[in-house]
């Protein structure tokens, strides 16, 4: 049912209540670095995300042509820290896609919130992705710049940084192809 709910649970016990809906209202996303060049473009991230580091969300909003985004935020799985981001529209292939900058990632576990507006009935809406991430406090970056080939040394310069407290690391290497 549409609007407001208000529930309560009295109980000696610990209770989950889980509310789930049907909607044509729905969003898609995925974290994104930007690149110049020649082609300048966006590159979807692998892997985890820096704690304390700016990100970069492409969003997609699905369902109605009337649909307005007004809040995109990273929540922690706790719901007490929440890091809002910056929205600008890309309004291309007719659809309601945004670039949406967050200035920090949480630590720990978090998850996509997006709020907004139904223009046509003035209604409000809000999603949260189900997908929770989880940061990290190191930075593993590697530049291959030669081909590998079988029986040759190959050397891969790489760079492990951290926004934590210095620990030591242990590096390991292998391939899958039997080189």
């Amino acid at each position: 049912q549409t609007g407001l709910w208000e529930i309560n649970v009295t109980s000696s016990r610990p209770c989950t209540i889980k509310v789930t809906d049907q909607s044509v209202i729905g969003f898609l996303y995925s974290f994104v670095q930007l690149f110049q060049g020649p082609h300048p473009g966006l590159a979807l991230i692998e892997g985890r995300l820096q704690v304390g580091k700016n990100a970069t969300l492409l969003v997609s909003v699905t369902g109605s042509e009337s649909l307005r985004v007004s809040e995109v935020s990273l929540v922690s799985a706790s719901g007490s820290r929440v890091q809002r981001g910056s929205i600008t529209p890309l309004d291309r292939n007719d659809r309601r896609e945004y670039l949406v900058s967050v200035p920090s990632v949480p630590a720990g576990q978090f998850s996509v919130l997006l709020i907004g507006v139904d223009n046509t009935s003035s209604t409000h809406f809000q999603r949260q992705s189900n997908t929770q991430f989880t940061s990290t406090s190191i930075e593993v970056k590697a530049q291959a710049n030669t081909t590998l080939e079988p029986g040759k040394d190959f050397i891969i310069p790489f760079t492990v940084a951290t926004n934590g407290m210095g620990e030591t690391y242990t590096i390991n290497a292998r391939d899958d192809k039997g080189f």
